[in-house]
């Protein structure tokens, strides 16, 4: 397909043969080729030998056309376990955040409204049964909203549950915030910022914790006080607040 050198295909055969054989490889332009391969060596110096001759044996007794049955029959599989899923986000998750509708793979990329970053979940979602990998895990910048959840080992009952546990973890996490800050919003007519206080994050390195925060620094946030008193905010403008 590639007649211009230009192009860097990668594989995993973790994910259609089997999770536990950490193989993957690659075709590329032959001068890159070379340097990945010196790079590949210096790092790791060979990935696991007994995994790659359980694979060629694999491939050498089953040949090219029963691996393309085995790959259809992992997407119907994986499929299934993706219908499952977004059908449990629609019935926990639609007031909480948005998520991919993915056409391959065994992810889905969730994005939770009112957090700056899930990692703080994390700990809390372990306690409650369930895990997830953190946004900032899969991103270069150091917070995300984001959480990314597998479907592709749990039977479809446990989907169901891992969805509403992952859900109570969320809602205990907001009603925390809730609690906590629902007074800290105010404008100078006295009014509370009701949106303002339910996008409150539990990050913030400005505000709250150690009073670092300016009119700049927290979108005109007028008044800033310790927390620990918990004596309110003045603002401006409405705000998103992030706890640490």
């Amino acid at each position: 397909m590639d007649t211009e050198g230009r192009v860097v295909r990668l594989y995993s055969l973790s994910k259609i043969l089997c999770p536990g054989l950490r193989l993957g490889f690659l075709t590329a332009p032959k001068q890159l080729g070379d340097i990945l391969e010196l790079h590949m060596q210096e790092i790791m110096l060979h990935p696991c030998a007994i995994a790659q001759t359980i694979a060629l044996s694999y491939f050498q007794e089953l040949g090219p056309e029963e691996f393309r049955s085995v790959g259809r029959e992992v997407a119907s599989y994986y499929e299934q376990q993706r219908d499952v899923t977004l059908a449990a986000l629609d019935k926990h998750f639609t007031h909480l955040g948005t998520w991919t509708k993915p056409k391959a793979g065994m992810f889905i990329w969730l994005t939770l409204d009112g957090f700056e970053d899930t990692t703080s979940l994390f700990d809390a979602a372990l306690e409650n049964g369930v895990a997830f990998l953190t946004g900032s895990s899969c991103q270069t910048s150091k917070t995300s909203p984001n959480l990314r959840i597998s479907y592709s080992l749990l039977p479809p009952d446990q989907i169901e549950m891992a969805v509403a546990r992952l859900r109570k973890t969320v809602e205990d996490a907001k009603e925390k915030i809730s609690l906590k800050y629902d007074r800290i919003c105010k404008f100078e007519n006295g009014m509370v910022n009701e949106k303002c206080c339910k996008k409150a994050t539990f990050k913030y390195e400005n505000v709250c914790k150690k009073l670092k925060s300016t009119a700049e620094d927290n979108n005109q946030c007028m008044t800033p006080v310790d927390m620990d008193g918990f004596k309110g905010v003045t603002l401006t403008v409405p705000v998103t607040l992030k706890v640490e």
